[in-house]
Parts: C-alpha cells; sequence; structure tokens
C-alpha cells in the first residue's frame, strides 16, 4: 500500500486521474507521464483537490504516476510569540507525518537486500546500468 504515489495505466484519450491521497499544496504533487516529469499549467492541472488532469489526453497504456512530495527545504509554519492556533499546529504536524509517508514510499519502491543475502528489485526494472568493467560487476544486456 502505498502512502503518496497513484500509479495509472491511462486508457486512450484519458485526462482526468485521482489522487487518492490527502496533501498540503498542489506545489507538493509530481506527475510523471511514461517516467518523464510534467509541468503543472504546461501539461497538467487541478480542477479540484482530488482530481489532475492532462492538457493533452494521454495514449492507451501510457503509465501516469501521481506523487506527494512535501517540502523538506522548507517548513510551512514558523512558529511566532503570541498565540498558536490548532490550525498552524495541525499543518506543522502534517509536513512531518507527510514526509515520514513519503520514505515509507520510497523505500518499497527502493531495491533491497532479501531474506537469500542477495539484492532483489521486487520485479521492477533496474536501468541505467553502466557496461561493466569488472568480472564480478553487474552487466547490462550489451
Amino acid at each position: 500500500m502505498s502512502f503518496a504515489r497513484d500509479q495509472y495505466s491511462a486508457t486512450g484519450s484519458q485526462t482526468d486521474f485521482t489522487i487518492t491521497f490527502p496533501y498540503l499544496s498542489t506545489d507538493h504533487i509530481e506527475v510523471t507521464q511514461n517516467g518523464s516529469t510534467l509541468t503543472v499549467t504546461t501539461h497538467y492541472s487541478f480542477p479540484n483537490a482530488t482530481t489532475m488532469r492532462l492538457v493533452t489526453g494521454a495514449t492507451l497504456a501510457d503509465v501516469i504516476v501521481i506523487t506527494r512530495n512535501t517540502s523538506q527545504s522548507t517548513i510551512l509554519v514558523d512558529f511566532t510569540a503570541g498565540t498558536l492556533v490548532e490550525a498552524d499546529l495541525d499543518r506543522n504536524a502534517l509536513q512531518m507525518f507527510y514526509m515520514a509517508q513519503e520514505a515509507v514510499d520510497d523505500a518499497a519502491l527502493s531495491l533491497r537486500l532479501g531474506t537469500d543475502g542477495n539484492w532483489d528489485a521486487t520485479s521492477f526494472q533496474i536501468k541505467n546500468v553502466l557496461d561493466p568493467t569488472l568480472a564480478q560487476d553487474a552487466a547490462t544486456l550489451a
């Protein structure tokens, strides 16, 4: 189960894709189509909080991935002297909670050590591998 990632195999000309996870800002949403990162307004928009809409319909079987990437470099709430309101505390807690969920998602999609002591790509293709230079290097098909 993914906390912050939706993956779709598009139907021909499909434009609308459901966002099934919560987020704090549309700035935290990233969309890829067949592995290429798309740009908001140029390639897609958000007609509502749970829908990502492509400007140009997808081709049949295009892989569309919608991911939440909460800002890790910008604090969304700056506590200052004065009255703290519940919304500020909630927003601060959600930023940390969402980053933790995203880390769990990333770990689930990562190469991991199998129970037999060998690396396991969990049925994902490994790409962008250099040609081997030593006898025990991982090899490409080339």
